[in-house]
């Protein structure tokens, strides 16, 4: 792909999304990079097996429509992760 093209992709999809859809960006650096940007903490949950007890208290409206995965509960406190749900690593 020329860099006119590349610029072109940019400009229609996004930065991010065209550089998660490029076959020679490293999809975890950039990822990576995001969350030191963005001051958060990055997950490579590619083998995380979801807590099933977790879930269950959570509507499956309310996770589609805001597209988390709730990771650890303490007492009253829910962590969730954030991502790209088009990203796929393999």
């Amino acid at each position: 792909m020329s860099a006119a093209e590349k610029h072109h992709e940019y400009d229609k999809k996004g930065i991010l999304s065209a550089l998660l859809g490029d076959p020679s960006v490293d999809k975890i650096a950039l990822l990576k990079a995001l969350a030191i940007i963005t001051r958060t903490e990055f997950h490579d949950l590619t083998d995380y097996e979801v807590d099933k007890n977790i879930v269950r208290n959570i509507p499956e409206k309310i996770l589609r429509k805001y597209g988390f995965v709730p990771i650890k509960v303490a007492g009253t406190h829910l962590t969730i992760t954030l991502g790209w749900m088009s990203y796929s690593s393999k």
